[in-house]
């Protein structure tokens, strides 16, 4: 009885927005009833008034620890954490909430609103730093990286007016920066632009004509650029499922640079396309050899799991012949 006085207490200095007087009412009640989840939830919220949003975001996840089927918690902890801008720890807080049985379609509906006030501001805390950083390159002559980061926001928030904006700044630099790139490129340069062009695209078969016209041009399957022209058109290969074309180009890159990350693993993926299991094998424990902080974590993670099946296949074929 002397907790509930305490939380009633509590209740009417809340009303009257004495929330300082509040908070001091519901400790005494939680120091006399420790296990009751209300009076957590209810200085969660006294805590929420005077913008003190670590300490509400505490008594929120101790109330939700006290009672898993109480979706209040749930909402007292994902209000702090929004408040915080930890956005997306909200929506997972109002995702287990969603989870307890038998919610009324209002607080479903509750819960909906809210997730997306967070997703909204997932979306707006990325474009302000999209902005900022490309002010930034901006302010460096990085006109490229410029153009590149706003592209990169306007695919996440196309209707955000600022980033619009400093689009509209962007683009007519970036374009007079190409043209006056372009000018100073060789022709064997053009023409290995114009077949990434195409490969963009996915006009394999004309980005082939133009690496090949390119690698013609440069009389050369050593030098950077014909490296470069190489591996780019055993892409576009190995999108056609060109396999043994695949193999040929990367095998010129591994005869200059034995250990080329993207030609091995490209050869590996040829090889096990043509059943050649031994020598994919090889390419593959060549990559992994090379480590992951030269290949990158995701073509570890690849050439893992493709040693994994590779040993399998091998395996298959001994038992078989």
């Amino acid at each position: 009885m002397a907790a509930a006085a305490k939380k009633a207490e509590g209740n009417d200095h809340f009303r009257a927005k004495r929330f300082e007087d509040a908070i001091a009412s519901y400790t005494e009640a939680i120091n006399l009833s420790p296990d009751d989840y209300t009076f957590y939830s209810n200085r969660s919220a006294a805590y929420a008034a005077i913008g003190q949003w670590e300490k509400a975001a505490e008594d929120g996840q101790t109330c939700i620890t006290k009672n898993r089927e109480w979706i209040k918690g749930y909402f007292r902890l994902a209000t702090a954490q929004q408040n915080m801008g930890q956005y997306q720890a909200a929506i997972d807080t109002l995702t287990r909430g969603k989870a307890i049985a038998n919610l009324p379609q209002q607080t479903r509906d509750e819960i909906a609103n809210k997730v997306s006030e967070c997703r909204a501001a997932i979306v707006e805390q990325h474009t302000q730093a999209v902005i900022e950083e490309t002010q930034k390159l901006l302010n460096n002559n990085d006109i490229p990286a410029a153009y590149k980061m706003v592209q990169a926001g306007m695919q996440k928030d196309p209707n955000n007016a600022s980033l619009q904006r400093l689009k509209a700044q962007v683009e007519p630099q970036f374009e007079q920066f190409e043209r006056s790139r372009k000018a100073s490129l060789s022709r064997t340069e053009l023409l290995k632009e114009e077949g990434d062009a195409l490969f963009k695209q996915a006009s394999f078969e004309l980005a082939i004509e133009k690496y090949t016209a390119c690698l013609q041009a440069e009389g050369s399957t050593t030098s950077p650029l014909a490296i470069k022209c190489l591996l780019n058109r055993s892409a576009c290969h190995k999108q056609l499922s060109n396999f043994n074309a695949v193999i040929d180009d990367t095998s010129y890159v591994l005869e200059e640079q034995p250990e080329n990350p993207k030609a091995l693993i490209r050869r590996a993926q040829a090889f096990e396309a043509c059943e050649r299991y031994r020598l994919a094998l090889q390419d593959v424990r060549t990559a992994l050899g090379l480590g992951i902080s030269v290949i990158g974590q995701q073509n570890y993670g690849l050439c893992t799991s493709m040693q994994g099946r590779l040993e399998r296949a091998i395996k298959i074929d001994r038992a078989q012949s």
